[in-house]
Order: C-alpha cells, then structure tokens, then sequence
C-alpha cells in the first residue's frame, strides 16, 4: 500500500514538472 502512495506521488511530481517546464518554455517562446 505504502509503495503505491509512493508511486503516485512521484508520478504526480514528474507530471507538475514536465507541465511546468512546458509552460515556461512556451511562454519564453
């Protein structure tokens, strides 16, 4: 049970960045 929290936290984590990062770059573009 612990592993999965684990796992979803992390890919909710990779997910923010990557949006993140996208928002930046398209408004610096």
């Amino acid at each position: 049970m612990k592993q999965r929290i684990y796992e979803s936290i992390t890919t909710v984590f990779s997910v923010l960045i990557v949006s993140s990062f996208l928002y930046i770059w398209f408004s610096s573009y």
